[in-house]
């Protein structure tokens, strides 16, 4: 298993979120209740959850790393966005761990972490029974595309190929939409799927 305390006492984070895509993808999605609930798994430093935060939702974060969450809570208190946010300590690769979590949500956001779970398919079974019957599943990853080559070992280890990851999702979700790609000049783009039940 990756070393995430390593990882968060060295840096702050993988990647922040884009305020125009986070608006977009709200929008797609259509969350617009003020005070719903929503699970980040692997929240690392709480960057998504707190930008939810910021915009009226009850966010409950989940990450094995406890580095992550010190650091996702005292910016939630930093930011007086402590009574929005509850952040628990757990790994989200071993089931289950529905006794930490209050209910079912509408919502689930995973980010750029599906690609450090062993059992994939394990997980998104068991994440859409954390679903409302309504349900939704934001996933943001980072993808190998068809015909890469020359990968380092670094991207293989962050990454998922594109044909194995839409396998994974339509085995696992009744309806899986495509909304946005992030370039980033190499043969790895992050993809961001709307899963529903």
């Amino acid at each position: 298993m990756q070393n995430w305390d390593l990882f968060y006492k060295t840096k702050n984070s993988i990647s922040r979120v884009n305020k125009f895509f986070l608006d977009n993808l709200l929008r797609k999605i259509d969350l617009r209740v003020k005070n719903t609930p929503i699970l980040d798994l692997g929240c690392g430093n709480g960057d998504l959850a707190l930008k939810l935060a910021k915009r009226g939702f009850s966010v409950y974060g989940m990450d094995a790393s406890k580095e992550a969450l010190g650091i996702a809570q005292k910016s939630a208190e930093d930011q007086k966005l402590s009574r929005k946010t509850f952040f628990y300590q757990a790994d989200i690769a071993i089931f289950p761990y529905s006794e930490v979590l209050p209910k079912k949500f509408p919502v689930i956001f995973c980010r750029h972490t599906l690609a450090f779970i062993k059992q994939k398919q394990k997980f998104l079974r068991y994440t859409k029974k954390l679903l409302d019957k309504d349900g939704v599943f934001v996933l943001i990853i980072p993808v190998i595309i068809a015909g890469a080559k020359n990968l380092s070992q670094k991207t293989r280890n962050i990454s998922i190929r594109e044909t194995a990851l839409e396998k994974l999702l339509k085995n696992t979700f009744s309806n899986v939409s495509f909304f946005h790609t992030d370039y980033n000049g190499d043969d790895v783009v992050v993809h961001t799927y709307i899963c529903r039940i």
